[in-house]
């Protein structure tokens, strides 16, 4: 049997250096935003029949901010905000899962969206205000 040699890796890529035309005076650099693999941890809002539905964790960033700028506009207000960003949030499975379970009742639906928007609305006035 022939044997191999192992394998080098490509030493990794530093992150390129700011141009002086991007750098702040005071030494702060830009904010890299890119695509960032992650694994975003779930947990169960909801049980039907012993089947867990799940949500995020933690509420996506860009949900927080489009919260906030929605509540912002007189055409949407706060209250349609909410709505469109916890149903956004809930995610289509979980809420036909909920329309379609025969044991549904109006306490578990308000249970459900107090619980969502408690996330929704906590996580997003953290965005927006970020300590």
């Amino acid at each position: 049997m022939a044997t191999t040699a192992p394998r080098k890796r490509a030493p990794k890529k530093a992150a390129p250096k700011p141009s002086p035309a991007t750098q702040w005076d005071d030494g702060l650099e830009p904010v890299r935003i890119g695509q960032r693999p992650e694994t975003v941890e779930m947990r169960t809002l909801f049980l039907i029949d012993d089947v867990e539905y799940k949500v995020p964790a933690k509420l996506d960033p860009r949900l927080g901010l489009r919260y906030l700028r929605e509540a912002r506009d007189p055409s949407v207000g706060a209250v349609e905000a909410l709505a469109r960003v916890t149903v956004d949030f809930l995610g289509e499975d979980n809420l036909r899962a909920l329309e379609e379970s025969p044991g549904l009742t109006q306490q578990d639906v308000t249970d459900v969206l107090t619980i969502a928007q408690r996330i929704v609305l906590g996580q997003a006035k953290a965005a927006g205000n970020p300590s």
